[in-house]
């Protein structure tokens, strides 16, 4: 029973002593040429590719492809690399996520209309 109320209880001091850290990065390296700079910058590019991965894998559901040759495997990454890339683009350009985007997208069809003298194409929502 004495445990159970041990567990239950907050220590404020330790809370109080992580609420100091919120927003702080610790960030270790063995390269000690690097600066500060540096070490921040591609600590963040790094965490930029991960968030792309996961872009990859959920937005754009991709999933594992097998290739044996290389020219299809490079073929592979530049169209992942390029459909990220307008994923990005798309979000900054419109200032929204892409989940937004995307479900705004879904709305519009697109229709054709073929007379003798010409085919028009056009958006219209639903």
């Amino acid at each position: 029973m004495v445990g159970l109320l041990w567990a239950n209880k907050i220590d404020r001091a330790a809370v109080s002593a992580e609420e100091r850290l919120d927003g702080k990065y610790l960030i270790r390296t063995s390269d000690d040429t690097l600066s500060i700079e540096d070490i921040v910058l591609g600590y963040k590019q790094i965490m930029a590719i991960d968030r792309g991965f996961r872009t990859l894998k959920t937005d754009l559901e991709l999933h594992p492809v097998y290739h044996r040759k290389s020219e299809r495997i490079r073929a592979h990454v530049l169209l992942c690399f390029f459909a990220l890339l307008l994923i990005r683009v798309a979000e900054n350009e419109a200032g929204g996520t892409w989940f937004h985007i995307e479900r705004e997208l879904r709305k519009l069809s697109l229709v054709t209309m073929n007379t003798p003298e010409s085919v028009t194409r056009m958006t219209a929502g639903n």
